[in-house]
């Protein structure tokens, strides 16, 4: 597909340092970038320190707490840590502009999960939202 001009690069998901080390001894590109889980409370250090060796982007998925947010028995709520809620008002910023921030200050990309809770405008299904216009 690069070759042929139909991408412009190429990346990678999940893949272990080891992974790209063992990719690289057979691809004739270096991928763009290594899509990863990486949060405030899961750096995954050895997948950055070796993207960053290898010239090879690291992006978060989830980059705001992953399944933290959502399981209060874990770690808690990344959204609601201390130390991100008092650099938020600090810089009178939201938390989650304090966690993205972090993640381009640090060289990094995030790509934040958007959820769409029950019972939204998007997820409505009364007849109000699934008539179109001149449909009444």
């Amino acid at each position: 597909m690069l070759q042929a001009g139909r991408a412009r690069a190429i990346g990678v998901s999940n893949f272990s340092p080891d992974y790209v080390r063992r990719l690289l001894g057979h691809a004739t590109v270096v991928s763009a970038v290594n899509q990863v889980e990486l949060h405030p409370y899961f750096a995954n250090a050895t997948v950055q320190a070796a993207g960053k060796a290898l010239g090879i982007l690291t992006q978060g998925w989830s980059p705001i707490g992953g399944i933290h947010r959502y399981r209060p028995a874990d770690a808690g709520d990344v959204l609601k840590n201390p130390v991100i809620t008092a650099l938020a008002a600090k810089y009178g910023k939201t938390p989650v502009q304090v966690v993205l921030r972090r993640h381009l200050d640090e060289g990094r990309s995030a790509l934040p999960k958007s959820v769409t809770r029950p019972g939204s405008p998007r997820t409505s299904t009364s007849s109000a939202s699934r008539s179109s216009p001149g449909s009444q």
